[in-house]
């Protein structure tokens, strides 16, 4: 028997990318706190040198684009609620 696919409904919603940007934030945060806990120089505490130094300036670099990244997200979501205040239209 021949099964045909039949059409799936679901919403189109104006910024459907915002959620896997979500998900990109909380990955962000864990990194950043994780490198952190794994690092407690990175924030200025002076403590016995644990890793090779490229370790602790990667890691200090790393945390770095993570905060950039997130800045970069909320100035999209910014934008993205700007443009979509007000629309609540169905889109069919």
């Amino acid at each position: 028997m021949q099964q045909l696919l039949l059409p799936f409904y679901a919403p189109i919603f104006p910024a459907p990318e915002r959620a896997v940007l979500t998900l990109l934030n909380a990955a962000l945060v864990v990194a950043e706190q994780s490198l952190r806990d794994a690092h407690p120089q990175l924030d200025g505490c002076s403590g016995l040198q644990q890793h090779a130094p490229v370790v602790v300036a990667t890691a200090r670099l790393i945390v770095g684009r993570c905060a950039e990244l997130q800045t970069l997200i909320e100035l999209y979501d910014a934008a993205v609620d700007e443009i979509t205040r007000g629309d609540d239209t169905i889109p069919f």
